[in-house]
């Protein structure tokens, strides 16, 4: 959660240098490609498994929505830096 919270409030700083942003809305080929990883990766995990019955399965039986399958510190060190070109900005 912390690692969110520094990206959230990097995100905050880089909009607020630029006064003409009046909205960030992420890139949807990188959002695309980001989903599409983590989808791949969340195959491998014990939490993707068929016979896996917890709360983390979308209605119980479908895809895990609520984890990241990338180990804490890949998950940590790739939100490290808020990338102002990721993102379409509203002026």
């Amino acid at each position: 959660m912390e690692a969110m919270t520094h990206y959230t409030v990097k995100a905050i700083c880089a909009i607020k240098r630029d006064k003409s942003i009046k909205a960030i809305d992420a890139k949807h080929n990188l959002q695309d490609e980001y989903v599409a990883k983590m989808k791949q990766n969340m195959k491998l995990t014990v939490w993707q498994d068929g016979s896996c019955r917890a709360f983390y399965r979308k209605n119980m039986t479908g895809e895990v929505t609520s984890l990241s399958p990338e180990p804490v510190v890949k998950f940590i060190f790739s939100r490290k830096w808020f990338r102002l070109s990721d993102y379409n900005l509203l002026k």
